[in-house]
């Protein structure tokens, strides 16, 4: 340096070159010697130059670094200079777009506070870690970051001085929000996909607080929201911000373009676009005209961030999208497919709904006595019974077989249902002994338990139904067809989040698929003619085909969570036994005969010998499947 600007450093100053003999000692630049060199004799060599704040445009441009810290990035959006930020990225991608994937974005270095103290633990953080794993270029992510450390770490340092706890909970966070953007790391690293979009609002001004743009690769698009401030704001991206792009004569040209030819959007008539928003886990649909004419209008809260991906164009040949559309008006959907079914089959499915409503509120709907919401839950059902029958069935010849069989299987319900809700021990006191394996269950354990027999006694009403028109056959795939075990399974576990214990919606959710698929199997195996469970086997034999049944059926082997490990196949030990001890509870179930009229069902005991015999062997076996089988096929034996 020249004499005097020596930054107060003696040696610097007292040492210092007149600049007329530092630019004859040295007439090239040697940075730009030092690039060069690399790329003649060490081409796989990465340059990253930690350049003089503000300066990173020239490190990378004049020097030709590969890479260079783009502080900007930290310091803009931890102070809120968002429209600075912005306008940096403008003025960027107006000069050469390639520059913007030479840079190294980070929240917090080695100089500077930690990313916590600089960013916090909430949302903000969250919204600046979202740009970082989204922008083009490298995200670095700082040393403690990611555990929420907030002890400043320099880089001599051989270990940290303070003793801090990894911060769990934001660990966690990490996880579901970041993680998943940086696996994507491939859709974002690139500039041939990238826009950046001014967010409009109604009045036609812009705000600069809220950073919009999209990225991909290939013919996948990703679609991502910022609004970096607290207050929320409302607005619409429609048109790209210029970005220069090279001709073939080497000059360069300002373009922009439309929201929906960057995303990749045919807005031809009949077309509609579906995107995935992962923070919320929600779909949305919309028309594909609408987006191409008018953009993409989003509200977003206060430091909140959206980032959308899988986004796809479809073409509504059958009106199918057309009806969703009309349906969801531009609400979240949480799962795509069963929109679409119920968009088709709305009277099926709003029989569904009134169906298992009317079932879990038999004893809280008000102004009906306990028999008259046990009638209002059978009819429901009977209703729901008859229109999946017809959808399924084929043959209009034998639709007066399928209503008998319809009000037949409603009539056991009903039944089933009298002695589940009944007032004495004799009545509802033995489902919960039963269940429960003890006659002193607790109320929210009964509540669980007979929330599980329900799920049961419907599907194998159900199951009757079907019996007409060689339908019972087809149960089963109509079932997975029109995605009834799902949403069931569903409402059983919504109804128990009444209980805050995560475990209980786990076992609740386990035990609805266990009785859905134990229901919907195909009896012969277990009952004699009377359709009564077969009474001549005895509990070994009994054990074992039910084992081999358990398996072999796709159903079930999906419910007990059959899985291979480094070749050998084992079945989950807490859904086995789960299924064991259901079984005395599920054969109380299916003794019930619609003639019914005392009320003093008892168990029969020999299936609470079935399950102990299971659970038994199921420890021995080590819990794999194909040891099982050869345990349970010896002691059938005996």
């Amino acid at each position: 340096p020249a004499p005097g600007s020596g930054g107060a450093i003696p040696s610097r100053s007292d040492h210092a070159m007149s600049e007329e003999a530092f630019d004859k000692a040295m007439p090239n630049e040697f940075w730009r010697e030092v690039v060069d060199l690399c790329a003649e004799k060490a081409s796989d060599t990465l340059l990253l130059a930690e350049a003089f704040w503000l300066m990173e445009g020239y490190f990378v441009r004049t020097l030709g670094m590969h890479r260079v810290y783009n502080s900007a990035f930290m310091n803009m959006l931890k102070d809120e200079k968002n429209s600075l930020y912005r306008l940096t990225i403008k003025n960027t991608q107006e000069f050469d777009r390639d520059i913007l994937k030479r840079f190294v974005n980070f929240m917090s270095n080695p100089d500077e506070e930690t990313a916590v103290a600089q960013f916090g633990k909430g949302d903000k953080y969250f919204g600046v870690a979202t740009m970082l794993a989204t922008m083009p270029g490298l995200p670095m992510i700082a040393h403690g970051q990611i555990e929420g450390f907030t002890e400043k770490y320099g880089m001599e340092y051989k270990r940290s001085y303070w003793d801090e706890t990894p911060d769990r909970d934001l660990i966690a966070r990490h996880e579901r929000e970041i993680f998943p953007l940086l696996r994507m790391r491939r859709l974002f690293s690139e500039v041939e996909n990238f826009y950046l979009f001014d967010y409009m609002q109604d009045d036609g001004t812009i705000d600069e607080n809220v950073f919009a743009y999209c990225n991909g690769q290939g013919e996948r698009r990703v679609l991502v929201f910022y609004n970096n401030h607290w207050e929320r704001t409302l607005g619409r991206i429609h048109t790209s911000c210029a970005f220069a792009r090279k001709t073939a004569d080497g000059k360069k040209q300002l373009k922009t373009t439309s929201l929906a030819n960057a995303l990749k959007i045919d807005s031809s008539p009949k077309n509609y676009v579906i995107m995935h928003e992962i923070r919320s886990g929600l779909w949305y649909i919309f028309r594909s005209e609408d987006i191409a004419s008018r953009g993409f209008k989003l509200a977003l809260e206060g430091y909140q961030n959206k980032v959308f991906i899988d986004i796809m164009n479809v073409h509504d040949t059958e009106g199918r999208y057309t009806k969703l559309f009309e349906i969801v008006d531009s609400r979240g959907i949480a799962d795509l497919d069963d929109a679409l079914l119920e968009a088709d089959q709305p009277e099926l499915y709003r029989s569904l709904h009134n169906a298992i409503n009317s079932l879990s509120s038999i004893e809280t709907i008000q102004n009906l006595s306990q028999e008259e919401a046990i009638q209002r839950a059978t009819i429901f059902s009977e209703i729901f019974f008859s229109r999946l029958c017809e959808i399924a069935g084929s043959d209009d010849t034998l639709a007066a077989s399928r209503s008998d069989s319809v009000r037949s299987a409603s009539s056991w319900l009903k039944t089933v249902l009298k002695l589940l809700y009944g007032t004495t021990e004799s009545d509802a006191g033995i489902a919960a002994a039963t269940l429960c394996n003890n006659s002193s269950a607790s109320n929210s354990e009964y509540q669980q338990y007979r929330l599980i027999l329900l799920i049961y006694s419907f599907m194998r009403s159900l199951v009757k139904a079907f019996a007409a028109d060689e339908l019972n056959e087809e149960v089963s795939r109509v079932v997975k067809e029109y995605r009834i075990a799902k949403k069931l399974t569903e409402s059983a576990v919504g109804l128990s989040r009444r209980n805050d214990s995560h475990d209980t919606k786990y076992h609740v959710s386990i035990c609805a698929e266990i009785a859905i698929a134990w229901a919907l199997r195909q009896d012969k195996l277990f009952f004699d003619t009377r359709r009564t469970i077969d009474s001549t086997l005895t509990p070994n034999k009994r054990a074992q085909e039910i084992c081999a049944w358990a398996f072999s059926d796709p159903l079930m082997r999906e419910a007990l969570n059959i899985n291979q490990y480094r070749g050998t196949e084992y079945f989950n030990k807490e859904r086995f036994e789960a299924f064991a001890s259901l079984l005395p509870a599920f054969a109380w179930i299916d003794s019930i005969q619609e003639e019914t009229k005392e009320r003093k069902l008892k168990e029969d005991p020999s299936w609470k010998e079935v399950a102990e015999i299971l659970k038994e062997n199921a420890i021995v076996a080590g819990y794999r499947t194909g040891i099982m089988l050869e345990l349970m096929a010896s002691v059938a034996q005996t």
